[in-house]
């Protein structure tokens, strides 16, 4: 079998002090000496030895154990199995501290080493690299707002992945700050709108969505999630199609992008997704279709197999959409 590949974060700048921190900290909670070490805790607890019990502590009378009579020879030997238990969670816990203090100085980068020296406990270690490496509240707000921001335009040459994860990454200190960048559905909506030049099919979609419950919450994770689920289920052939159909009739051609928008199918400028001949839910009562519009549209769709495949795709999304807007709905007497 594989060795398991650990991913190992060095504190070398602000920007790892989060995650570094975090990193510490789980490993003391697990060996419980977290709040021996919390560089937020002005006066943490010290580790010290437990006393071992002795006669006096059962009978302040009695130094010797053979002067104690059976009743106080018993609670003194229960005191002394509580010792070697407390004792035993003294070596472990001292043991933790000086094993963290090694792992301290093996993930700070050798430029700031220096930070750790001449430390004598390992929570004296962590307040001085606090000090130096945990900005101030503007400077790390300024700094989460330029990576957000920088976000919101695709990647191009780089895979798509890491960007998802700066994207949550991101998000979730955007979070922790409450800035207000990221009120409400401002995150999701700026996510599904830089996504549009890469997957336009899926923002189509979401935007729809936005449009039919403007109050919804809805949350950036699962958006995100979607978008990863989006590109393995839709096959690469037909997203490229999707997207050169959108550009040849929805949206602006290579070409002429200056230039007005193209026409839909039907002879109309506006998208796919909102012409009527193409999308029955979006028919009034008093729509009526052009029979010679209809049949040179049913003519399009019959001999171009990937212009069909793209409407199909749209009406089974204007369906879903319509679906769950009539799940919504409030039912007669419920009022």
């Amino acid at each position: 079998m594989m060795a398991e590949k650990v991913t190992t974060v060095v504190l070398t700048s602000q920007k790892d002090w989060d995650e570094w921190v975090e990193i510490i900290k789980s490993i003391a909670i697990a060996s419980n000496i977290w709040n021996l070490i919390d560089p937020n805790t002005a006066n943490p607890l010290t580790l010290e030895e437990p006393p071992a019990p002795k006669p006096t502590n059962v009978n302040s009378a009695k130094t010797i154990f053979s002067t104690l009579d059976e009743d106080e020879k018993e609670e003194l030997r229960e005191l002394r199995r509580e010792h070697k238990r407390e004792l035993n969670l003294y070596d472990r816990q001292k043991q933790a501290l000086n094993t963290l203090r090694i792992q301290i100085q093996q993930t700070v980068s050798r430029a700031n080493l220096s930070y750790t020296f001449n430390c004598e406990t390992v929570h004296d270690m962590l307040v001085k690299l606090q000090k130096r490496f945990n900005p101030t509240s503007e400077a790390r707000e300024r700094e989460v707002i330029q990576r957000y921001q920088k976000l919101r335009v695709p990647p191009r040459d780089r895979a798509i992945e890491p960007w998802l994860q700066e994207w949550e990454r991101a998000y979730n200190d955007c979070s922790r700050l409450k800035l207000p960048d990221i009120d409400g559905n401002r995150a999701v909506r700026d996510f599904i709108y830089t996504v549009d030049k890469l997957e336009p099919g899926f923002t189509s979609y979401w935007r729809n969505r936005f449009l039919e419950n403007p109050k919804e919450d809805f949350d950036l994770y699962e958006i995100i999630q979607r978008f990863r689920d989006y590109q393995i289920e839709t096959p690469a052939r037909f997203r490229a199609d999707y997207s050169s159909f959108q550009a040849t009739y929805q949206g602006k051609s290579s070409d002429d992008e200056k230039k007005q928008q193209r026409e839909c199918l039907c002879g109309q400028i506006h998208h796919f997704k909102d012409c009527p001949y193409l999308i029955k839910e979006k028919r009034t009562h008093e729509w009526h279709p052009n029979r010679e519009i209809q049949d040179k549209i049913d003519e399009k769709l019959r001999t171009n197999e990937k212009l069909r495949g793209i409407i199909e795709r749209l009406q089974k999304e204007a369906i879903d959409i319509e679906i769950k807007a009539r799940a919504n709905m409030p039912r007669l007497g419920s009022f």
